[in-house]
């Protein structure tokens, strides 16, 4: 397949929404137009974020970029200084209750966009289900799943 094929995908219903509006986004990117959804920061569920923020920093390069707490825990961000993307490291020890039961072991992604409200009424008029956008942890976001219900967050930039 060449660098401007979409995959194929199945002919599913429940699908359909789903694949037109990644597909949309694709083509609208293919054609110099810019997506409203941008990859923000990828979730890493670490047993020891201290050990791990000394590993992506010391021995890969990157840098620690921010810190929240989240009640006794600490989250840290680090990624490169010269570019926006980071990996959030969350201790698994916060995840113990895991309400939405996340896959752990799977790291999860979280998009930015402009307008919360508007991204999410995009999705679901195709068809996506969707979270209502809420606070967590003190920031303005909501989730949707995909196919394979793997779950991914959008945040506001």
């Amino acid at each position: 397949m060449d660098g401007g094929s979409i995959p194929p995908s199945s002919t599913n219903e429940t699908t359909a929404p789903r694949r037109e509006f990644f597909q949309s986004t694709y083509t609208r990117a293919r054609q110099g137009e810019e997506s409203q959804l941008k990859v923000g920061h990828v979730v890493l569920y670490v047993r020891d974020a201290e050990a791990c923020v000394h590993f992506w920093t010391d021995q890969v390069g990157m840098a620690e970029k921010s810190r929240m707490q989240a009640g006794d825990f600490s989250i840290p961000k680090v990624g490169f200084p010269d570019q926006d993307f980071d990996f959030e490291l969350v201790p698994r020890d916060l995840m113990k209750d895991n309400p939405n039961g996340l896959d752990l072991a799977t790291p999860s992604i979280a998009f930015r966009v402009d307008n919360l409200d508007a991204t999410r009424a995009e999705l679901v008029a195709r068809g996506v289900q969707a979270t209502e956008v809420d606070e967590h942890s003190g920031i303005p976001s909501f989730a949707f799943p995909d196919n394979e219900d793997r779950w991914f967050a959008v945040i506001k930039n």
